[in-house]
């Protein structure tokens, strides 16, 4: 695998972690607003999770593995409450 591409897609998961933990709240629960899930998860859900299950495949890069290994707690444990039974069946496609 290439190098920069793992270059940059370390450095986007840093910033998605910055962001989320910036803006959004971990008052009751892990979704972005804290409790309860939001329109931002409707609208990243779906492409976090999407290259969660494509990169791997396709690039060889494992967006659960670098966030393992860079320790950003707050995306994932985002990741990990945004996880629906469709999703996961859809990963397994």
């Amino acid at each position: 695998m290439c190098t920069h591409y793992t270059h940059v897609c370390n450095c986007k998961l840093q910033n998605l972690d910055k962001f989320v933990e910036q803006h959004g709240s971990s008052k009751g629960g892990d979704f972005f607003l804290g409790g309860g899930y939001s329109f931002a998860e409707v609208a990243a859900t779906p492409f976090v999770h999407r290259a969660s299950a494509a990169l791997p495949a396709l690039r060889g890069y494992s967006i659960n593995k670098a966030i393992q290994q860079q320790k950003l707690t707050r995306l994932d444990a985002w990741i990990k409450v945004t996880r629906l039974p469709l999703v996961c069946c859809i990963e397994c496609l």
